[in-house]
């Protein structure tokens, strides 16, 4: 009967004055060692790691930090542990961290795959219709030209993965009335929080017909005047023009968000309460309200707005950073916390897992990690049994020293 020793080695650095890195990218090592004597010998030796170093990059680029190689020591025996397993250092070859600053308008699904919407107020005169589309595949397209406009209004209109209308403005009213700088404007029922999905990891923008029909822009996508398409990227508007404001500084999944209906090289009053919608289960930013509000309409001073800004207080930012805990299903060695068993089926958890945009893992000795998100339930439970951690292998547990290198990625926001 072969027996395996799961010796966890997980820590957390901070990255300079900024945040703890586990709020951006959690790493959990496994050492998975086997006896082929139905012994409990031959332990591990420590097992090192240096510090993750993690460049500060909010240019929405990819930055590129190297774990150094952990060495597995020889652990000499000292009349209780005989014959050591490692008889030479080993070393774990290098890996490779990323993290990516999220541009301002771009929303990253998180690993369930969902994100919810709340419309929260209008103050928009316009019947608009409010719309996501997926951003995948719309590199070759240029923001704010025909051929994009059109592409995310065919997004938004197939009612999938790759787009939805989230809100029509002309038949349905926001959850909160009254007087917001102005009254409310809501033409019908609160239709509730409705939850979308998308594919995890995927990264989406918003776009607003303003006056017109998401059909309409598909129709006619050169459409200009009050009906031009405006949307969260500022690269896709009518000069490069901030259309959608945040209205708190920060959040780690989702926020509470505000669109401009008119444009703003035309003549706008800036008031940025139009349509007021909280996201949840995805994470994003844009530019803060303060900064893009026009200052003769404080209504944020009034006391609706009070109650918003105390809305997204609430609704915006984890107390927690994420964390991953992981452990034996069946610990069948001498005692249940010795991590010894002939059973490598693994059970875990991650805190806060609607932050989590990918998770993976993989072993020593195999090109790169394995896309585990099937297995991340909505809760931030998972699980691992021998099929799946064969399939992670891409062969068979043997008896042989093997390292399972979990990483879950965070979108990182930065203000």
């Amino acid at each position: 009967m072969n027996n395996l020793e799961l010796v966890p080695n997980f820590e957390s650095f901070d990255v300079g004055d900024i945040q703890p890195v586990n709020n951006f990218l959690t790493n959990d090592i496994l050492a998975l060692n086997t006896n082929t004597d139905g012994s409990f010998q031959d332990p591990l030796a420590s097992n090192q790691i240096t510090p993750l170093t993690l460049e500060k990059n909010f240019a929405g680029e990819i930055s590129e930090s190297e774990i150094a190689p952990i060495e597995l020591n020889n652990l000499k025996g000292d009349g209780i542990y005989e014959d050591p397993l490692i008889a030479n250092s080993q070393s774990f070859a290098p890996l490779s961290a990323t993290f990516q600053a999220a541009e301002t308008g771009v929303f990253t699904v998180n690993a369930t795959g969902e994100f919810t919407i709340d419309f929260l107020f209008d103050a928009g005169s316009y019947k608009s219709e409010f719309a996501v589309f997926s951003l995948a595949g719309m590199e070759g397209f240029t923001p704010g030209s025909k051929e994009y406009i059109q592409e995310a209004a065919s997004r938004a209109l197939s009612n999938s993965e790759s787009g939805y209308i989230i809100i029509a403005d002309d038949s349905e009213g926001a959850k909160i009335t009254g007087e917001l700088g102005e009254s409310d404007k809501n033409a019908g029922n609160y239709s509730g929080i409705k939850t979308f999905s998308m594919n995890p990891g995927d990264d989406f923008a918003f776009m607003l017909v303003p006056q017109g029909k998401v059909q309409d822009v598909f129709e006619n996508p050169a459409m200009d005047g009050d009906k031009r398409p405006l949307f969260s990227i500022a690269s896709a508007n009518p000069g490069n023009a901030v259309q959608m404001m945040q209205l708190l500084d920060g959040t780690a999944d989702g926020g509470v968000f505000g669109i401009e209906d008119l444009r703003l090289d035309k003549n706008s009053d800036a008031d940025y309460n139009d349509i007021i919608f909280h996201v949840k289960g995805a994470a994003g930013k844009a530019t803060p309200l303060i900064d893009v509000v026009n200052p003769g309409n404080p209504w944020y001073e009034t006391v609706l707005g009070g109650e918003l800004i105390d809305f997204a207080k609430t609704n915006n930012i984890f107390d927690q950073p994420s964390a991953i805990t992981v452990g034996l299903v069946n610990d069948t060695g001498l005692s249940q916390t010795d991590s010894v068993t002939n059973d490598p089926s693994l059970i875990g958890s991650i805190s806060n897992a609607s932050q989590v945009t990918s998770f993976k893992a993989g072993f020593n000795g195999n090109q790169g990690l394995v896309d585990i998100s099937d297995s991340l339930q909505s809760d931030g439970s998972f699980s691992l049994d021998k099929q799946k951690l064969e399939q992670i292998k891409n062969g068979s547990l043997t008896d042989a020293i093997a390292f399972l290198h979990y990483k879950q990625k965070m979108q990182m926001v930065r203000y």
